[in-house]
């Protein structure tokens, strides 16, 4: 297998490896519904990579899933904060596909009786996994094996994988899945970030961000009054993403990055080594980069590899970027940089944090410290720890104690956690918990809530660097009832659950209909109790919802009381 120079790092991560050893495959479309892709394979996804293709199902649910090849049922589960209702299918040459987010399975699965088994578990949404034998479920192409739904974390929609034969992910549109593409990705800007103490971009040591304007069908340049200066070693970042028949973007498939016609990086998502998918920092700016946003970098942040050195006062040099989709289409960017006059030496801040070692940094008040083990950086970097301000976020309910812990860069890549702590002597710790800002400053996200009552401090893990204090929950959640007064049978029962602290803890929940329990499920991306459908409560009339549930911090909701009639 050869990887792409520039792209292995060492060997280990292997997006820009060439597919699989077994011959290619092809694949069935997987869906009745059209190609509108609106998540593509290797694209960002916060802590990791996206390991498949994702298809709009128009906000709709129950479109029939088909095998996309002949082969047999291998696994069949549910995860509910993962891929929901899912089934595994085994082919021949040892590739493997996976169906997610199902709203329900086949009844050709269902009869199994190792699935039957699992009856319990399949109606009240717990999860569950089987992998029946080889001759279990036979599967011919085209068979339907179950409806698209909502299941798992994310809203209506269909997700499909293929993998290899060694189980690792590969992407679908260049493994088998054919879809009718024509449309050219979309490069927006390109950044030049300075590297080392001598880079500075149009004078300044920080990167720079030049927007794009189209000269052509499938071509375009950088805005700028003056073609940009540059001095020292500096690396391309580029925003791009890609149109699949739908209006939102995914990411792009690859890029090649020219200077002066010698390709200088390359980067394919063909596949990826799924236990290393959290080295997602290495190739996208975390801190630029959002679900429908991508900022990629153009260098190899590991090796070093792919950077440019433009060389000698006065000289230019010509740069070219060219960005691909999976079918084929490309879209070109080209300017030019000139090299500037190096700055005076100026010491740089020395890395603090390198391969090989460890790090412990404490802000000057002493109350926070982050902890690196040996082995977490993945390259050398100058990472600071700064004190700021009061958090300048006030909700209601929720009161700050400490001020602002600043860890920096933010968009810092690691190969294991940081230990972040934080100091607290307050016999309230058990309201009290440890919370990130936003990158906007404007809201705040619960990070942790362990205590170590031998050191007196808060102790969480930390993957992403950013903005942490320490705040008192005394706000009890909040339990709202939209479905209205009158109802048909079978409608979704939704009790719509609001905390602004801690988060609900949803071992304290309590949900009767009528007085009685029932079972119900919790919707993550709806902030939702679903009450299931099979519970004996549509029978024509009035009946009362009685719920109740506390936060992580142990504030206890009011015990609400709603009433609806069945039609």
């Amino acid at each position: 297998m050869k990887l792409i120079r520039a792209l292995s790092i060492g060997s280990i991560i292997l997006i820009g490896a060439a597919a699989v050893t077994a011959a290619d495959p092809s694949f069935l479309w997987p869906i009745d519904r059209p190609a509108m892709i609106t998540g593509t394979f290797g694209e960002y996804r916060g802590p990791h990579f996206h390991h498949g293709i994702d298809v709009s199902t128009g906000g709709r649910t129950g479109y029939r899933v088909f095998a996309a090849d002949d082969g047999y049922v291998s696994s069949v589960m549910y995860q509910q904060w993962g891929i929901g209702y899912a089934v595994i299918i085994t082919h021949g040459g040892g590739w493997s596909t996976l169906y997610g987010h199902l709203e329900r399975f086949d009844d050709s699965i269902l009869n199994n009786q190792q699935v039957r088994d699992c009856t319990a578990q399949i109606v009240n949404r717990k999860d569950f996994r089987v992998d029946p034998g080889r001759s279990a479920i036979p599967v011919k192409k085209g068979a339907v094996i179950g409806y698209s739904g909502e299941s798992g974390i994310g809203l209506e929609h269909f997700h499909f994988e293929v993998r290899g034969r060694d189980g690792e992910p590969v992407n679908p549109l260049t493994s088998g899945i054919v879809v009718d593409d024509k449309n050219p990705p979309v490069i927006t800007a390109v950044s030049l970030v300075p590297l080392d103490g001598l880079s500075r971009v149009d004078g300044s040591a920080q990167e720079k961000k030049f927007p794009v304007i189209t000269t052509g069908k499938n071509s375009c340049a950088i805005k700028a009054k003056a073609v940009p200066l540059v001095s020292g070693t500096v690396g391309l970042a580029i925003n791009a993403y890609d149109r699949i028949g739908i209006k939102n973007g995914v990411a792009p498939y690859g890029f090649d990055c020219y200077a002066d016609g010698r390709i200088l990086y390359r980067i394919r998502y063909r596949r990826i080594q799924r236990s290393l998918s959290h080295r997602i920092g290495l190739y996208y700016d975390t801190d630029a980069s959002s679900l429908s946003n991508y900022t990629i970098f153009l260098f190899d942040r590991a090796g070093g590899n792919g950077t440019v050195s433009p060389g000698r006062e006065g000289k230019l040099t010509d740069i070219t970027v060219v960005c691909f989709d999976a079918a084929g289409n490309s879209t070109a960017l080209a300017f030019q940089i000139r090299a500037d006059r190096l700055p005076d030496a100026a010491p740089s801040p020395a890395a603090n944090l390198v391969r090989g070692g460890s790090l412990v940094m404490m802000s000057d008040d002493k109350k926070c410290s982050v902890t690196f083990p040996r082995g977490s950086a993945l390259y050398d970097e100058t990472v600071k720890t700064e004190t700021e301000g009061p958090p300048p976020v006030r909700i209601p309910g929720i009161t700050s104690l400490s001020m602002v812990y600043s860890l920096s860069p933010s968009n810092l890549c690691i190969d294991r956690a940081a230990e972040l702590s934080l100091a607290y002597d307050g016999g309230d710790f058990r309201r009290v918990a440890v919370y990130r800002l936003s990158r906007n400053g404007r809201s705040f996200s619960c990070a942790g809530f362990s205590y170590d009552p031998g050191t007196k401090a808060f102790r969480i893990p930390v993957m992403r660097m950013g903005k942490f204090f320490l705040a008192r929950d005394d706000a009890p959640p909040r339990i709202r009832f939209r479905n209205g007064l009158k109802m048909n049978a079978g409608e979704k029962l939704r009790l719509y659950v609001g905390d602004t602290g801690t988060g609900v803890d949803l071992n304290t929940a309590q949900v009767k209909v009528d007085g009685r329990d029932v079972a119900w499920d919790y919707d993550p991306d709806r902030r939702c109790i679903e009450i299931l459908r099979h519970n004996d409560i549509w029978t024509k009339g009035r009946h009362e919802i009685t719920a109740s549930i506390a936060d992580r911090a142990g504030n206890q909701s009011a015990r609400e009381t709603f009433r609806y009639s069945v039609r």
